[in-house]
């Protein structure tokens, strides 16, 4: 069952890959291993992305033997996982690698929307490795899950970050969010 919901993170052109991956995770036949998902679109497909898994870590020896999109696709399925420090690893490896496919857009967005300030850290440092473009069409491919993301990075800034960042722009979150919309005007500009 939680194969079948990791096969629908990804693509339909990567099922093989996905497939060859998943035999090779310590997975374990239990329903809790992975929860209820997210819908987001890639070019038209929808995509079932988990919001956490819960099945431990890939040997570092294991995955070294990967290829890179195989690296890649083990990366954003880790970015899901329940604790926030194999996320920041995982999402590290995305960064470090680029943002060399579409697909993997909304593992960033989704993180950016996540409460684990050291992960948008992270991420903010490491815009200058996203594609601009691709965030643009995933934002615009996806209105209502980029507005449930902002309405998150808000409500956790109210909730955890207003007392040490009162003014908005100084939180990583609202920083995130500006550079989702600088890459938003990017077509405005670019169609002028």
């Amino acid at each position: 069952m939680f194969n079948s919901k990791l096969m629908n993170a990804f693509p339909k052109e990567y099922s093989e890959e996905v497939k060859f991956i998943l035999n090779k995770l310590p997975l374990k036949a239990l329903k809790t291993q992975i929860s209820n998902s997210f819908k987001v679109s890639i070019n038209h497909e929808e995509i079932y992305i988990p919001e956490r898994i819960y099945f431990r870590e890939i040997s570092k020896k294991l995955y070294d033997k990967f290829t890179p999109v195989q690296k890649t696709i083990i990366d954003c399925i880790y970015t899901r996982h329940e604790n926030g420090f194999i996320r920041e690893k995982y999402l590290y490896n995305l960064l470090k690698r680029g943002h060399c496919y579409y697909w993997i857009t909304p593992f960033f967005v989704k993180l950016s929307g996540e409460y684990v300030i050291e992960i948008l850290n992270l991420l903010k440092n490491y815009t200058s490795q996203l594609d601009d473009i691709f965030i643009r069409m995933f934002i615009e491919e996806n209105k209502e899950f980029y507005n449930l993301v902002e309405q998150r990075i808000i409500s956790y800034w109210n909730c955890y970050y207003r007392g040490e960042f009162p003014v908005k722009k100084q939180y990583v979150g609202f920083q995130l969010i500006a550079y989702y919309k600088y890459c938003l005007l990017q077509r405005t500009s670019a169609s002028h």
